[in-house]
């Protein structure tokens, strides 16, 4: 797989100084910030279309965009810990 770091990734992995500073205001504390998350996330992929779906009494949510997606360059690091596209 290589260097999952690589420059041509746009999904890049945080040094520890910039992961320890952005953890401290990381957390989702109800319903509403997921569904933020997901919509900023969206927003982020040039979506022009979102629509989120909410069910088991908002316990569920699903957010369907027609935005660009992750490219498979960025898979390796798609759900590490302290990673991002932001940068």
């Amino acid at each position: 797989m290589g260097d999952i770091n690589s420059d041509n990734a746009a999904v890049k992995r945080l040094d520890a100084n910039l992961q320890r500073t952005l953890e401290v205001g990381q957390v989702v504390s109800d319903p509403s910030g997921v569904i933020k998350e997901l919509v900023d996330n969206a927003i982020d992929a040039h979506s022009t279309s979102i629509h989120i779906v909410l069910s088991n009494h908002n316990t569920s949510v699903i957010i369907h965009d027609n935005g660009t997606g992750i490219s498979s360059s960025d898979l390796p690091l798609l759900c590490t810990h302290a990673t991002t596209s932001k940068l």
